[in-house]
């Protein structure tokens, strides 16, 4: 409803009462139209019981401190705002009565019949600046106006007990479907303002009304008070006192010899019954009435600018889930309108709508008529509500993994299961096709149905598999990750990257390698590197890269492993020689003839680790390609020797190869796609040996 209002600018003067003779009559005038109101008051601002001088204005200036409501001066408050007592009497008391011999005597204001108050002098704070109705029941308040549209400022509070009050108003006897349209003022905490806030900068203290031509040129705004909660209990404690109650405490607040007060200070002064006047009403006679709809003061002021709808529309239907929120749509041939739009169900139990704003909540399952009531036009529409069982969605997987190898699948089914549908509603989605693809659902129809679906790995990452419900805004989510295994874990020199077996380095030197792991898109990268004594040999990672630095002369075995498959491993052999004598000037490749001695020992053919003793050697390629079926064979020698032995260790495609050997040859036979690496160790009766690594390539 907060668009319904404007802010503080007001460019049109206020009416109260007219100044006498000074405004010609329209013959036919409407709310849509600008009334002259030349020589009208601001505001009719009305303070039951302030001091008729214009004191205690701090108290009073509670009018001036809503958002829509414009500044008035202490002056013009003074001026203003008037004590009333409730002994305004509408058939009797003018707009001049209260504003002098300068207003109109042909309006009048006041209420439609004498109802009691209180007032005080010295600002007591209960009883104090307020009418109410016995028991609750209904007393009016109107005031003639320029005809036009109006903010009205309802003051409503309770005086007897320390929550708010219960007071209801209704606004020139509205009705929707014949039903009062009735704004409940029911607050607590001591409150006085009404809507859910219950905050004076909340719009939702202002109403807005219209008053239309009653032929003379003017209108009559006419705010009707009640209360329907006498008997409640769950107010009676906390909200209501009777007036002989009230009276007993009045008397009991007498104070006694010693100065201190022995009643319940309710500080009443005066309690006004209008003893000795035409008014007087007997207080005996009413004393078990519960004191109810309160009415503290009210402020009316013109809306400067009026926009208003010509009709009001809202949908014909809706349908809700059991526990969901929603708005009421309301429509219109103009937006931004400055009506009061008013809401009501005909069935809260079922469908509730919040009067002010038009908030529904989905209560029970059942059926029920919404309406949206334009004050301005005195018209509303109606919506047909219809709230079912919660419609729902969920997934029979929150979670699926896959792994991208020859030994695991790559596909799974994923099954939504809903209610309240004679048809497959749900649209699959997921977050990435290149990792995971969808195919066609299949639907069983059901008291609860379902739609399964294939959902198939294509690379490795993860996605979101989504089933949302094409009916509401409701959904599921599955998520999948895919895997790429680690299949194979390879040393190299990071200076050259070529692979090594086994290094020399001095003591204090240090050399860098790296693990290289295949394939190139594994999920799971991570490497550790140890060292065999790392008294020898100690080894830094960092990342895929490790730096190894010589300790002490000796051998060390360093060995790098795959956290994703810690079966997956390769280890490098560091030979670490005493540091140079830095006083020999004799080069480390120089004998002692000064022959240089260009050979290295313990580095063969490229491949690594032969010692001094004669040599021995492998056929073949470090990396072989393969395709399936096809075979590769690797024959050992030893020259100056002879072959003594020949062994193969798989590091990792064990089952994608086949192994056949015999004493100097070993027959490789590829299996299955993919990609083996093996260790082929040759050793000659010379006792020398080698191992040579070959990697077998499968397509």
């Amino acid at each position: 409803m907060r668009k319904h209002f404007i802010k503080k600018t007001f460019s049109f003067i206020l009416c109260a009462a007219l100044v006498s003779g000074s405004i010609m009559v329209p013959e036919k005038t409407y709310a849509q139209d600008s009334a002259d109101t030349t020589g009208w008051r601001d505001t009719i601002a009305l303070d039951f019981g302030i001091n008729g001088d214009g004191s205690d204005l701090d108290s009073t200036m509670k009018f001036n401190e809503v958002e829509y409501i414009p500044e008035i001066s202490a002056e013009d408050c003074a001026a203003i705002l008037k004590e009333g007592h409730g002994n305004y009497l509408y058939e009797t008391t003018t707009v001049k009565d209260i504003y002098g011999s300068d207003a109109s005597d042909s309006q009048h204001i006041g209420f439609d019949k004498t109802v009691p108050a209180a007032k005080t002098t010295e600002g007591g704070n209960y009883f104090k600046d307020w009418v109410f109705s016995p028991d609750g029941e209904e007393y009016s308040f109107s005031a003639d106006l320029p005809v036009g549209q109006y903010y009205v400022y309802v003051y409503t509070g309770n005086k007897t007990k320390a929550y708010g009050n219960t007071t209801i108003v209704n606004f020139d006897n509205e009705f929707i479907n014949e039903t009062p349209l009735r704004y409940d003022q029911t607050s607590s905490e001591s409150r006085q303002f009404y809507g859910n806030d219950d905050n004076k900068a909340n719009p939702y203290c202002v109403y807005v009304v219209d008053v239309k031509d009653n032929g003379a040129g003017y209108g009559t705004l006419t705010a009707h008070f009640s209360d329907d909660t006498v008997g409640n209990e769950s107010y009676a404690g906390s909200h209501q006192i009777s007036i002989g109650a009230a009276l007993d405490d009045i008397a009991a607040d007498v104070p006694a010899e010693d100065g201190t007060t022995p009643g319940k200070a309710l500080g009443i002064e005066t309690f006004d019954f209008y003893d000795g006047t035409d008014n007087a009403i007997d207080s005996s006679a009413i004393k078990d009435s519960i004191v109810t709809a309160r009415l503290n003061g009210i402020e009316i002021i013109p809306v400067s600018n009026p926009v208003h709808a010509t009709d009001i529309k809202t949908p014909e239907s809706m349908i809700l889930d059991k526990g969901q929120t929603a708005e009421l749509e309301v429509t219109g041939s103009v937006s931004s309108i400055t009506d009061r739009i008013s809401y009501m169900s005909s069935n809260p139990q079922v469908a509730d709508i919040d009067m002010y704003s038009g908030k529904i909540t989905a209560n029970e399952t059942g059926t029920a008529k919404l309406y949206a009531y334009n004050a301005y036009l005195n018209e509303f529409s109606v919506t047909d509500v219809s709230v079912i069982p919660e419609r729902v969605v969920s997934l029979d997987k929150t979670t699926v993994d896959f792994v991208l190898d020859d030994n695991s699948t790559t596909t799974a089914e994923l099954t939504a299961s809903f209610n309240a549908a004679a048809e497959d509603v749900i649209e699959w989605s997921s977050s990435d096709d290149n990792i995971v693809s969808i195919g066609e659902a299949a639907f069983t129809a059901g008291e609860t149905a379902t739609s399964k679906i294939t959902i198939t790995a294509k690379s490795a990452g993860t996605a979101t598999i989504t089933a949302k419900r094409k009916d509401i805004d409701k959904t599921a989510t599955c998520t999948v990750n895919v895997k790429m295994p680690v299949s194979g874990l390879e040393i190299v020199d990071v200076k050259n990257n070529t692979p090594i077996d086994n290094i020399t380095i001095s003591a204090g030197d240090t050399t860098d390698i790296k693990a290289i792991i295949s394939p190139e898109n594994a999920t799971v990268k991570d490497v550790t590197f140890s060292s065999s004594d790392f008294n020898i040999a100690a080894v830094s990672p960092q990342g895929d890269i490790a730096t190894i630095k010589g300790i002490s002369a000796g051998e060390a075995v360093i060995t790098v492993t795959s956290k994703d498959n810690p079966d997956i491993k390769d280890t490098l052999k560091v030979t670490v020689t005493k540091a140079a004598d830095s006083s020999n000037t004799t080069s480390p490749n120089q004998n002692n003839s000064g022959n240089t001695d260009n050979s290295t020992p313990g580095i063969g053919n490229g491949d690594s680790g032969a010692d001094s003793k004669a040599a021995v050697s492998l056929s073949g390629k470090k990396a072989s390609s393969l395709k399936v079926k096809k075979s590769v064979t690797f024959k050992a020698k030893a020259p100056g020797s002879k072959v003594k032995s020949v062994k193969v260790k798989i590091k990792s495609g064990k089952k994608l190869i086949k192994i056949k050997k015999s004493a100097k040859k070993v027959k490789i036979t590829a299996l299955k796609k993919g990609t083996a690496k093996l260790v082929i160790t040759v050793k000659a009766a010379s006792g020398a040996s080698k191992k040579f690594k070959r990697t077998i390539k499968i397509k």
